[in-house]
C-alpha cells in the first residue's frame, strides 16, 4: 500500500491534542511557566523554582528544600541509572548556618552522616529513616515546552548494566523511541502493562512494578525511569546578559517563515550519521539529482520521498519527518549552489523549489534552518 502521509499528520496532530491530557496529576512538579517568567496564576499550585529539578526532604509532613549543593549532588547521581544507593551530602559551610536551612540543619545533625536510597527515597542512619522527594518540571511527552523534563527508560542486563530502551515492534507499529513511548504510555495509559516486540522476542513491561517479563521464558528484568542530566556547572551565568534585544523597527516579519513538516526518504545505513550530524549531502552523498540546486531535498508528499527510501534486509523502509523552515522560495536550477538574490527585499531566498506555485521538492542549503523530528520505520505490501 502507498504511504500516506495525510495519516502520519492526523496520528502526530492526535499526539499532540493529547499532550494536556495526562492521566497523571501536575500539582507537585515545578511550574515551567515561573521558570520562563510566565507564570500569571495567584496563587500558583504549582512549586517556583529556577531549576528544572529540586530536592527535599520530609520533616513534621513538610518538606524542606535542600541546597543548590545537595540538590545539584543527588540530581547528578540520580541521573544515572546504575545509581542507586549513595553517601547523602552534608549541608555546604558556606550555608550551614543560613537562617534558611536552619530547620534542614537539625534534622541533619541528629547523625553524622546519611545514606540515601534513590529507589525507596529515603536517607537513613542507624534506624533512623526521612522520607525525601525529587519535584521537577512536567515530562516533555506532556508538554512540548523547552523547560520539560527529559526521561528516560532503561533496562537491566545479565551483567547488571542498565542499558536505554532504543525500538521495538507495539502490536502493528515499529517504535523507534521505545524509551519516549513508555512514557508516553505511563502518562495517557490507564494500563500498567506494555507489550512489546524486541529482537524477536516478546515482553510484558510493567510500569507499576517496574519490570520486564519475556513471555516466553518467564525471565523478569529490573526497568529504571532516570531524568537526562540538566546540572549546569556553573549558575553564574546568565544568558540574558549575553544577548541584546532586537529594536523593534529590526524585527523580521514571522509570517514569512514559513515553517513546515517535510519528508525525506533515506536509507538505513546513514539513520545513525543523520541523527548525529543532521542531513547534508556533502556528508552522505547525494541520494537524487540536483535538478533545483546543490541542497538537501525535501518533499511535501510522503509517496514522493518513498520513491527515495530504501529497504533493509528485513523490509523496513525509512523516511525522515523534518521541521523546516522553507522562507521565501524560488526555482532553482542544478547550477545553484545557494539561493539567489530575492530582489524585494534584497537578501537571498531562503530556499528553492521546482515549481514557484504548486512545489513538491524543497531544497534547503543550510542546516541550521531544519531538523530531523521523526524517524518512520515502515513496509509497504
Amino acid at each position: 500500500s502507498d504511504f500516506n502521509d495525510s495519516l502520519v499528520f492526523q496520528y502526530l496532530k492526535n499526539t499532540h491534542k493529547h499532550f494536556k491530557k495526562s492521566k497523571r496529576g501536575q500539582h507537585d512538579c515545578i511550574c515551567m511557566f515561573n521558570m520562563m517568567k510566565r507564570c500569571t496564576r495567584d496563587p500558583c499550585t504549582q512549586v517556583h523554582s529556577t531549576m528544572p529539578y529540586l530536592w527535599e526532604i520530609n520533616y513534621n509532613e513538610n518538606f524542606l528544600r535542600l541546597s543548590y549543593e545537595q540538590s545539584d549532588h543527588l540530581e547528578r547521581l540520580f541521573c544515572h541509572p546504575a545509581q542507586d544507593k549513595a553517601e547523602f551530602p552534608p549541608l555546604p559551610s558556606n550555608v550551614r548556618h543560613h537562617s534558611r536551612y536552619e530547620q534542614l540543619r537539625n534534622v541533619l545533625s541528629s547523625s553524622e552522616s546519611w545514606q540515601v536510597d534513590m529507589e525507596t527515597m529515603k536517607i537513613s542512619s542507624g534506624s533512623s529513616s526521612i522520607v525525601i522527594r525529587r519535584l521537577s518540571t512536567p515530562s516533555d511527552i506532556t508538554y512540548d515546552l523547552r523547560v520539560a523534563s527529559r526521561w528516560i527508560w532503561y533496562w537491566c542486563d545479565d551483567n547488571g548494566s542498565w542499558k536505554p530502551y532504543t525500538h521495538g515492534d507495539n502490536n502493528k507499529y515499529f517504535v523507534v523511541a521505545l524509551s519516549d513511548h513508555l512514557e508516553y504510555h505511563m502518562h495517557f495509559s490507564n494500563e500498567f502493562h506494555f507489550f512489546v516486540k524486541v529482537g524477536g522476542q516478546h515482553y510484558d513491561i510493567d510500569t507499576r512494578e517496574m519490570t520486564q517479563k519475556n513471555i516466553i521464558t518467564g525471565k523478569i528484568r529490573k526497568i529504571r525511569r532516570r531524568p537526562a542530566c540538566t546540572v549546569l556547572e556553573d549558575k553564574e551565568t546568565s544568558f540574558d546578559r549575553m544577548f541584546t534585544k532586537l529594536p523593534k523597527d529590526k524585527n523580521n516579519d514571522l509570517s514569512k517563515v514559513n515553517e513546515q513538516y517535510l519528508f525525506h526518504g533515506t536509507k538505513h545505513s546513514v539513520i545513525d550519521l543523520i541523527c548525529s550530524e543532521n542531513l547534508d549531502w556533502r556528508l552522505f552523498g547525494r541520494n537524487v539529482g540536483n535538478a533545483y540546486g546543490q541542497g538537501t531535498y525535501f518533499a511535501n508528499n510522503a509517496k514522493l520521498s518513498d520513491s527515495y527510501s530504501k529497504t533493509d534486509d528485513s523490509g523496513l523502509r525509512a523516511m525522515f519527518i523534518v521541521y523546516v523552515l522553507v522562507g521565501t522560495m524560488t526555482v532553482g536550477n542544478r547550477s545553484m549552489e545557494f539561493p539567489p538574490t530575492n530582489t524585494t527585499t534584497g537578501r537571498c531566498f531562503d530556499s528553492t523549489c521546482n515549481d514557484r506555485h504548486d512545489s513538491t521538492i524543497i531544497v534547503k542549503y543550510n542546516k541550521d534552518e531544519y531538523y530531523p523530528a521523526y524517524l518512520v520505520k515502515y513496509r509497504t505490501a
